[in-house]
């Protein structure tokens, strides 16, 4: 997250800590990524309402083999599985 301005980061990284770590019952959302699985990214593969990517085309190394979210396996090997269940939390404006 180099390309990030500091404060942007440290917002950031204290967004994820709150919903994924620090809070005793918070939901402890996760995905788990094969370093050494290689692909490439195609924007008609990606599962967002934005479909426009500046990196459609570059080959990477390191995918997502699946996702939990409050303990259901949502994502498996780049596709959605099950009805979502994800819940937005908003940034706390400090």
């Amino acid at each position: 997250m180099s390309g990030l301005p500091q404060k942007t980061q440290h917002e950031f990284g204290r967004s994820i800590l709150k919903k994924e770590l620090s809070v005793l019952d918070s939901d402890g959302d996760i995905t788990v990524v094969d370093m050494d699985k290689e692909g490439a990214i195609d924007a008609n593969k990606l599962h967002s309402k934005n479909r426009p990517t500046p990196w459609h085309g570059w080959r990477i190394k390191g995918l997502p083999v699946f996702t939990i979210v409050r303990g259901h396996i949502q994502m498996r090997d780049g596709e959605p599985i099950g009805k979502p269940i994800g819940r937005f939390i908003r940034p706390d404006p400090k």
